[in-house]
């Protein structure tokens, strides 16, 4: 199990970037700026660190390439630092670095300064798409002064074919193992952004497209935002409904033979009572199928998917995996959340399983539930967004 923690799960580069930053411009605040650009002893000197936090941290580096390789990887990658580069440059470097590792949980951000600038600014590319088979077609434009509809095809954004902005995205995404469903969902939910780390932003975007008559066109448009709307179930009519962050349960009206429970996240708090309610609802309501909705569901509180596992399961159950016996050495840009604290200290607390393995043994049972259990038909409703406890 990949432990969790803030630098090797969510924030490396931005760690990294933001503390070492500092330190190499004499305890000054790290400001970002767009084309600034860093010298090559301190890049040099942070793709080390990240380097050396990684090894150390990481709880299997090299579940899905080897060490050999990936050193050799490293070694090209420090071979490559030659010149000074930019904060944008540098990420997207070590993003491709990233994502040769294989896990999921590990990603690389930018500073805490890029994202307030950008966020400021406002100017990335006010569009959604969905890809196809290599290509890229316009779901939605925020801009009012295009000519786009949905469904064109998209040709190429000031001057970058179609093609190449793929490439250049599946390049830089963290992905878990060999699976390529996460990439791609990660590819088109995250697009803007994924642009904007590559190329960068514009005053206005060029874009050449196939229109609705299928011919070659060409426009421009303003920058500005871009916000996709999530899948949702549809269900409307609802003669039931039970709600909580994150979560929803509902019984369409006029057909109570299914009901659907739709959850977003695994949240900490809240779905132990959750559950007893949806659960006793559908019993009472004699429920034959129950539709679970996982779509976009990043993950989250381990114990809040299992407990919905007891409900549905019905022999007992339980959840193996291990770590490394490697002591985490102290580093002082390295950072951990509390709960992420918390949850490491429980995990001291429970006993290996296996004391002649040289990597430490978790096991984790749980029993169905005796109250409510649901023996009906179970469908779940899955995307590439459907990731960590929720896969």
């Amino acid at each position: 199990m990949n432990k969790s923690l803030t630098i090797g799960n969510y924030h490396v580069l931005l760690i990294i970037l933001f503390f070492s930053f500092g330190k190499l411009l004499h305890g000054q605040e790290y400001i970002y700026e767009e084309h600034k650009t860093i010298t090559v002893e301190a890049i040099t000197q942070d793709f080390d660190l990240l380097i050396e936090s990684l090894k150390t941290v990481h709880p299997n580096l090299y579940n899905y390439i080897p060490a050999d390789s990936l050193n050799a990887v490293i070694d090209s990658m420090r071979g490559e630092l030659k010149h000074a580069l930019t904060e944008d440059q540098f990420h997207v470097e070590v993003r491709k670095l990233i994502s040769k590792i294989g896990c999921g949980h590990t990603t690389a951000k930018p500073s805490v300064s890029w994202y307030q600038y950008q966020k400021n600014e406002s100017k990335i590319l006010p569009i959604t798409v969905y890809i196809v088979d290599q290509r890229i077609y316009l779901s939605q434009s925020f801009s009012e002064d295009t000519l786009l509809k949905r469904g064109n095809e998209i040709l190429a954004i000031n001057q970058h074919p179609a093609k190449d902005i793929i490439k250049e995205m599946r390049a830089i995404q963290q992905r878990d193992g060999y699976s390529q469903s996460y990439v791609n969902y990660n590819m088109q939910a995250l697009f803007n952004t994924f642009y904007l780390f590559i190329y960068g932003r514009s005053d206005q975007y060029n874009i050449d497209y196939i229109n609705e008559f299928g011919q070659p066109a060409s426009t421009s448009i303003r920058a500005g935002y871009a916000f996709a709307p999530k899948a949702t179930t549809s269900v409307t009519g609802n003669s039931i409904e039970l709600k909580m962050s994150g979560a929803k349960f509902s019984i369409p009206k006029g057909n109570s033979s299914y009901a659907v429970i739709d959850i977003d996240y695994f949240a900490t708090k809240g779905f132990k009572k959750f559950y007893k309610s949806v659960f006793k609802t559908i019993e009472k309501n004699n429920i034959e199928y129950l539709v679970i909705d996982v779509r976009d569901n990043g993950g989250g509180y381990f114990l809040n998917g299992n407990r919905l596992l007891s409900y549905l399961l019905k022999e007992p159950f339980q959840m193996h995996f291990w770590r490394p016996r490697t002591k985490v050495t102290d580093n002082e840009y390295l950072k951990m959340h509390k709960s992420n604290v918390l949850t490491e200290k429980l995990f001291k607390a429970i006993p290996d399983r296996d004391a002649n393995d040289p990597n430490r043994n978790f096991k984790l049972k749980y029993k169905p539930a005796k109250k409510n259990h649901f023996s009906g038909q179970v469908f779940i409703l899955t995307n590439g967004g459907s990731f960590s406890l929720s896969s």
